[in-house]
């Protein structure tokens, strides 16, 4: 009977030797992938970071961008005023004109 139960014990402590070899090689298997996950991690921080700087690079353009488009259209119109202007100048003097030769064929 104690032989038995020796023999047991040994059986026993043989499937426990295994299952904590399984287990330790679980643990290394997992630190492993833990390490992976951490720098793949580092890695999409780092990459976060440039994007960012791009995107406020990229808004800091377009705002320069707006800023240019935005005085192209004062110049525009204060272009058109001042040929609205000169139109207007014209229009005058072809009157005025028109007018002269009028008075001249009433003489």
């Amino acid at each position: 009977m104690l032989e038995k139960d020796l023999s047991m014990l040994i059986d026993q402590n043989k499937v426990l030797t295994e299952e904590k070899k399984v287990l330790a090689t679980e643990k290394e298997v997992l630190t492993k992938q833990n390490k992976v996950l951490t720098a793949e991690k580092e890695v999409l921080t780092k990459q976060n970071k440039v994007l960012t700087a791009e995107k406020e690079k990229f808004m800091m353009m377009q705002e320069t961008e707006k800023k240019q488009l935005l005085q192209k259209v004062e110049t525009l119109e204060y272009d058109k005023q001042v040929l609205t202007i000169q139109l207007s100048a014209l229009s005058f003097s072809m009157i005025t004109r028109k007018a002269q030769f009028v008075d001249r064929d009433d003489v």
